[in-house]
């Protein structure tokens, strides 16, 4: 019986193989890193949101409606505070601030200095830069709802795409761009870009939020997290014979006064339907306001006060 003796591999055989090994891991690769990369930055992008949430909902019961409450909105606070600045633009580059804007609230709410008049940049407000821009340099917005009766919205969003890659279209300051943001499921690998989105961009930057791998697109790298504040009912019934009540809310001197025994009040009639949850609410009862007796309330449900 003739034994064959077994064949070496050759030099040339086993040089081919390792290149052939190279290239497939080489194909292979970029694609896993990046991926990996992604999911890495849109787990750290999701947790600094989710520390801006808790922060902007814990500002909504700071009595300093001037520099520190975000929910400080047109027609909520007295004549002598500044409104929030909100996201009007979807690009905006804060080449100055005037230290009113929602980051700069924050900012102070965390113990950072802000320095109105400066640009927001690294190396200027570097702590604000923080708050203000993600991971790739693109600006994180905070989008207000237009007005509504039982609750007021926000939105507080952060692209992670190149700026040139994943474009936003121009904001609209309506009902409409605010709730297609709030319905679309972001975070979907098959969710759909909105209508409006889709009609204002062109169709190469539709294609690059659409296209992604084969049944999934780039939407979720749009990350969204939505904020609600809800509006409640404030009564106040004046029961007593001779005591007045003074009612006041928004750090306003000069709300509303029922006199003695003239039964109730109710927020919904008054000057504003309803009132924003977290506002400290200041009743006052006495025969004249100087000497009133003050009793103070955090609005976090429909409330009913009375004086008798």
């Amino acid at each position: 019986m003739n034994i064959r003796p077994s064949r070496a591999f050759t030099l040339i055989e086993v040089l081919t193989v390792a290149f052939i090994a190279t290239l497939v891991v080489g194909l292979l690769l970029p694609p896993a890193l990046s991926s990996y990369i992604l999911r890495q930055r849109i787990a750290k992008e999701d947790a600094i949101l989710a520390q801006l949430k808790a922060s902007i909902e814990t500002s909504f019961e700071a009595r300093d409606l001037d520099t520190f409450n975000v929910s400080a909105l047109p027609g909520e606070i007295d004549g002598t505070s500044h409104v929030t600045g909100f996201s009007t633009s979807t690009t905006p580059s804060y080449p100055t601030i005037a230290g009113y804007e929602w980051f700069s609230r924050v900012a102070r709410a965390r113990g950072f200095a802000v320095t109105p008049g400066q640009a927001v940049t690294k190396s200027s407000q570097p702590a604000i830069y923080d708050l203000a821009f993600n991971d790739v340099d693109r600006p994180r917005l905070l989008l207000v709802s237009p007005s509504e009766t039982n609750q007021q919205r926000y939105l507080l969003v952060s692209c992670l795409g190149r700026d040139d890659e994943l474009i936003l279209p121009a904001f609209q300051n309506t009902a409409a761009f605010f709730n297609d943001v709030w319905n679309t499921p972001w975070d979907r690998f098959d969710a759909m870009l909105p209508a409006s989105w889709s009609s204002g961009l062109t169709a190469a930057q539709v294609a690059n939020w659409t296209s992604d791998t084969p049944g999934k697109t780039r939407l979720h790298r749009l990350r969204v997290v939505r904020i609600t504040q809800r509006r409640f009912e404030v009564v106040v019934n004046s029961n007593h014979p001779t005591d007045s009540v003074w009612v006041r809310w928004n750090n306003d001197n000069a709300q509303f006064t029922l006199a003695p025994n003239s039964g109730s009040w109710s927020s919904l009639n008054t000057p504003t339907a309803t009132i924003l949850a977290g506002r400290i609410l200041g009743i006052y009862t006495g025969d004249i306001f100087s000497n009133a007796k003050k009793t103070e309330i955090t609005v976090r449900e429909r409330t009913v006060f009375t004086s008798q």
